[in-house]
């Protein structure tokens, strides 16, 4: 065994866990975020077509450099030094296979799309497996010890410094090789500093039995991780190859803006509450308070961004992203709401990992995965916002079962659960009325960026106002996670 954690209060550790994630997260998906707004204006729909061409390759071969290793380090009780070992050495060689199968496929891959563009792109983002391959124990080994202000300071500067790097290029006229050059720039820095922060220098054994004391958790997560890329990625290959990268282009802009910020609150929270959840795995009371109040954390941050976001969408984009854009608007409309509903389920997910329980996770997987990609070439009839509504309409017939589902593993009723996020739903509709109600009284001649800061203030003040009136506690904690209060 090593590592021995010192106890911490639990509550303290928690909320100072989630301040550096929320704060991590915080800086990356906002400079994420501003970067592409950026961008938006520098390039044009079909260079942003062609690196999402790309991700989707690269993201579905990177599925197989962690394959699930990672989250089973965390969730362990012990570690050797022949797991970590044996670990690091699997991941180092599954990841420079995975870069020559890349390098040497992109022919064929490129052939895939119709678009013979994408050859040099992927040649170039293959090195991502064997840098990305260096980390994984690393940054295991980091969340393991809730140091959640060094993976905060490694995903935030490894933002920032992909906006930069992207930002000069595409200003120098690069085009889409700003993009690609910014992600490259990202990883090789997160990787140095991982291995920095980490204190923990990888030997040369390699032992198969301590490799299959986590093979089965680790390879049913990989299996559920592959079937949930392919849900997620399936859209963009079907709307590639049949609409084109331009309408290409328009669809990955509204994906972005409609998960990204979502993306962070989750995960800010998620990363901790895993770690969380794993050490209280036999204690299922503890771990019913624990998902009703950071599901209402999630729904408190993440209700108000994007059905906002959807209430906006008119003044926003042209606003925001200029006039070439306005394709993204409805898209807007149909995914963001759709967005805050499935937010819910983050803290629930976990529960299968907590539990270790990741074969039911991979088999709830498969079935979503099947009705969800049979539902993107039914909608595909309609065009882009027929896979639009597909996605919505299957999101949200899952969206009880995901939570039904995780839930028996600690006995959690959900009319119980349901009875919490009440007053999120209210205050969701009252800022509803507040946005609608402020366009008439602005009247036509109002500049659009001033209706635009109109809509978002009003909105924003109803919503926190009505939370603050249903739901104090909210206060409390919303201190606390900020640090001004003790708790």
């Amino acid at each position: 065994m090593i590592e021995p954690e010192s106890p911490t209060p639990e509550r303290s550790s928690v909320f100072s866990g989630v301040r550096w994630n929320i704060a991590g997260q915080g800086i990356q998906h906002s400079v994420r975020l501003a970067t592409t707004l950026i961008l938006a204006r520098l390039l044009t729909p079909e260079d942003f077509g062609l690196v999402s061409m790309a991700q989707v390759v690269i993201m579905f071969v990177n599925l197989f450099v962690d394959m699930g290793t990672g989250q089973a380090l965390i969730q362990r009780k012990e570690l050797t030094p022949g797991l970590l070992n044996s670990t690091f050495l699997l991941n180092l060689i599954i990841g420079a296979v995975l870069a020559a199968a890349i390098y040497f496929g992109a022919p064929l891959l490129a052939r895939g799309f119709a678009e013979p563009r994408l050859l040099p792109i992927l040649e170039v983002l293959s090195i991502n497996f064997v840098i990305l391959s260096f980390a994984v124990v690393q940054r295991s080994l980091i969340t393991r010890r809730m140091r959640f202000d060094q993976l905060a300071s490694l995903d935030a500067v490894g933002a920032i410094v992909q906006a930069g790097v992207s930002i000069v290029l595409a200003f120098q006229g690069h085009g889409v090789w700003s993009i690609i050059v910014g992600i490259l720039a990202k990883n090789l820095v997160i990787t140095g500093a991982a291995w920095v922060m980490a204190h923990w220098r990888p030997g040369v054994s390699l032992v198969w039995e301590d490799l299959r004391s986590i093979a089965g958790f680790s390879l049913n997560l990989a299996g559920f991780n592959l079937v949930n890329y392919l849900v997620l990625h399936a859209d963009k290959i079907i709307i590639g190859r049949f609409l084109g990268s331009e309408t290409l282009g328009y669809y990955e802009i509204a994906r972005r803006l409609t998960t990204q910020p979502v993306r962070a609150v989750s995960v800010a929270l998620g990363n901790v509450l895993f770690v969380r959840f794993s050490q209280l795995q036999d204690q299922n009371e503890k771990l019913r308070r624990r998902v009703i109040r950071a599901s209402g954390a999630i729904t408190l941050i993440c209700a108000p961004l994007m059905f906002g976001l959807a209430l906006v969408a008119e003044s926003f984009v042209p606003v925001i992203l200029g006039d070439s854009w306005l394709g993204v608007t409805p898209l807007l409309q149909i995914l963001a709401p759709v967005s805050a509903i499935v937010a819910i389920n983050r803290a629930a997910s976990l529960l299968y990992r907590a539990k270790a329980r990741t074969d039911w996770l991979l088999w709830f997987g498969i079935v979503r995965g099947v009705v969800m990609i049979g539902a993107y070439f039914i909608g595909l009839r309609w065009g882009l916002l027929g896979v639009a509504y597909a996605i919505a309409s299957v999101q949200l017939l899952f969206w009880t079962p995901a939570l039904i589902i995780p839930f028996s593993l600690i006995e959690l009723r959900l009319s119980e659960f349901a009875r919490s996020l009440w007053p999120y739903a209210l205050a969701s509709a009252v800022m509803a009325v507040a946005v609608v109600g402020v366009e008439p009284l602005l009247g036509e001649t109002t500049l659009p960026w001033i209706q635009l800061a109109s809509s978002v203030g009003l909105g924003a003040i109803a919503y926190l106002g009505t939370v603050a009136i249903l739901r104090p506690p909210v206060l409390q904690d919303l201190l606390q996670l900020a640090g001004l209060s003790r708790g």
